[in-house]
């Protein structure tokens, strides 16, 4: 793949891309807390890891909307030979605390504007986000602000305020 845009946003419609360049985004730093390093991708939510501020990890059953820290941006992106997005592996994550981006749904999830946001917190979609509540979603302060793109990523909008 040829990069042919240059700027200071990531390119739209890439999980983890931030959708919009407001001044309002709430951007920090996290350590990767994962066993696995390669478990958490770009556009995934993510929760408090075993240290507090410093630490984030896939949720869990028992995740709470207390634990979520937000969003892994796409920072320093990484394709592969075929021009797949590579996940960020052990190295410090950008996590979105309250902002816009595009996040990953699961595939073939319909959403659309101003439908409700919920992390999915365990199987083989933690970290992904969906519109609809249950005992495997947390929910959470914020929208989608748009459709589905690609098949498994769309655009939410996580407000400034505790999810708790």
């Amino acid at each position: 793949m040829l990069q042919t845009r240059y700027g200071y946003t990531s390119q739209r419609n890439v999980p983890g891309g931030l959708a919009d360049s407001s001044p309002n985004n709430e951007i920090v730093s996290r350590a990767n807390a994962e066993t696995d390093s390669t478990a958490i991708h770009f556009g995934m939510g993510v929760v408090r890891g075993d240290i507090a501020g410093e630490n984030i990890k896939l949720p869990v059953a028992a995740s709470t909307a207390a634990l979520f820290e937000g969003v892994v941006l796409t920072t320093q992106m990484e394709l592969g030979v075929e021009g797949e997005q590579r996940n960020p592996g052990t190295r410090m994550l950008n996590v979105l605390e309250s902002g816009k981006a595009w996040v990953l749904i699961p595939e073939g999830l319909e959403v659309a504007y101003g439908d409700p946001v919920h992390l999915i917190k365990d199987g083989a979609d933690a970290g992904r986000f969906t519109k609809t509540s249950g005992t495997n979603a947390i929910a959470l302060k914020g929208r989608f602000i748009g459709k589905a793109d690609s098949g498994d990523i769309a655009p939410i909008h996580l407000y400034n305020v505790s999810h708790a």
